[in-house]
């Protein structure tokens, strides 16, 4: 129910799970998630305190205390708490670590401090750089710190090693547009429509070299 959006089911859910075992702190950290989603700040910070009230090892408690102060931008407040979460994840948990990771690196870029977050992120593995996500973020980072060029050669170097991939190659026309590559940027549109000249992002990134003619 909360994957597809239905909040109230969701809270159905979770509240009747609270009352048949009221001492598993998941059941109220997933409670807090829906209350999160209404933006009902006050009843999402309880259920967070509860979850943490039973299990204070529970990292995702933290990351969700992270969460509603960002969505308050209680920035300061939002990376001591996802610091907190990051501390708590073993390291059998990497993806979970990952997560945290970019999100203390995207509150960095919030804070306007895209240099260290720059540096979290070029810190995670090769494999996980090379995400589209990831790569996207690190190209934020780049732009932010007026370096569009930087993000442009980032795409280039990484399609070197993944040249079919049509996330990639998106990104690739984005930000080498963005740095005024655009004979580069054109390369990689026509690579994307040789692909699959079907996808739905092509005639979106099409749009950009019509208003760079005008």
């Amino acid at each position: 129910a909360l994957m597809i959006g239905d909040l109230n089911a969701a809270e159905n859910h979770f509240s009747q799970a609270i009352s048949i075992d009221p001492t598993n702190g998941k059941y109220h950290l997933h409670l807090a998630q829906v209350y999160l989603g209404r933006r009902q700040f006050d009843k999402t910070r309880m259920h967070l305190l509860q979850a943490l009230n039973l299990d204070s090892s529970l990292p995702e408690a933290y990351s969700g205390m992270s969460d509603l102060y960002a969505r308050q931008n209680k920035i300061s407040l939002a990376l001591q708490q996802i610091e907190k979460a990051i501390d708590r994840t073993p390291e059998s948990d990497r993806g979970d670590w990952v997560i945290y990771m970019r999100k203390k690196a995207n509150l960095l870029r919030r804070d306007n401090k895209p240099d260290q977050a720059l540096r979290i992120l070029e810190a995670l593995l090769p494999s996980e750089r090379i995400h589209p996500d990831v790569m996207n973020e690190v190209a934020l980072c780049f732009a932010l710190m007026g370096k569009p060029q930087q993000a442009a050669k980032l795409y280039n170097q990484a399609l070197i090693v993944l040249p079919m991939d049509v996330a990639l190659l998106q990104g690739a026309v984005i930000w080498n547009h963005k740095a005024n590559n655009m004979e580069v940027a054109q390369r990689h549109l026509r690579s994307m429509r040789k692909i699959d000249p079907n996808l739905p992002t092509i005639s979106k990134l099409e749009k950009l070299f019509v208003t760079a003619d005008h």
